[in-house]
């Protein structure tokens, strides 16, 4: 599965954070009239990619959190470009094999949200979803469910240096999925196994220290 650098525990979609499956394009997507929906409707928006839609389904109440959300907006574009280069170039069965996906992930992500405990207090809601270890904070503005990315600033107790040096690494991981986007579409690598490889490759490069431990 890809691997992505989470920001505040908001890349909560470890539901959709593969980003392997794709919405039908014949379903209805999720509306946010209810926590549940709002939480799926961001989950198939960060499997499309749709960055507009990402920005719509979180609240953001300073400049802090709007950082937060472009790191996450960005990630899901790239990852997005990448799986559609991977399909376009090698097929999506291909594609999905190399990579580890099943075609059903998204939809088996929704239904985990389906299934989640729901708890709703006036315009606050808490989704927690089996298998997470974080709980999904929400709040609903002018009628609709968002992603609440103040009580995530607050349970998580994010400083702006952390989330700036997480947003660093999510830039520079995306950057890498778009760079690989392209190699794929030019043709570099011969096979879906090899472009998943390299990419498996750049991100274990990207999660190595960069200086040298002190020896003794």
């Amino acid at each position: 599965m890809l691997c992505r650098a989470g920001i505040a525990g908001i890349m909560v979609i470890s539901l959709a954070a593969a980003a392997g499956g794709q919405a039908t394009q014949d379903a209805t997507p999720p509306d946010a009239s209810t926590p549940k929906g709002a939480l799926k409707a961001f989950a198939v928006a960060l499997d499309a990619g749709d960055e507009a839609r990402i920005r719509s389904l979180v609240d953001v109440t300073s400049p802090l959190e709007q950082k937060m959300v472009e790191a996450i907006t960005e990630m899901a574009a790239a990852t997005a470009q990448w799986k559609h280069a991977m399909a376009a170039r090698f097929g999506a069965a291909a594609a999905e094999s190399a990579m580890g996906e099943s075609p059903d992930v998204l939809q088996k992500s929704l239904a985990a949200i389906d299934a989640a405990n729901e708890k709703i207090d006036g315009d606050l809601a808490l989704v927690s979803v089996a298998g997470l270890r974080e709980s999904h904070a929400m709040k609903k503005v002018s009628g609709s469910w968002k992603l609440s990315e103040t009580q995530i600033v607050k349970d998580q107790g994010l400083t702006p240096q952390m989330v700036d040096e997480q947003m660093a690494i999510v830039s520079a991981q995306s950057k890498m999925l778009r760079d690989l986007a392209t190699e794929i579409t030019d043709g570099k690598y011969p096979t879906a196994v090899d472009a998943a490889a390299a990419l498996r490759g750049k991100m274990n490069s990207s999660r190595e220290p960069t200086t040298a431990p002190d020896k003794k």
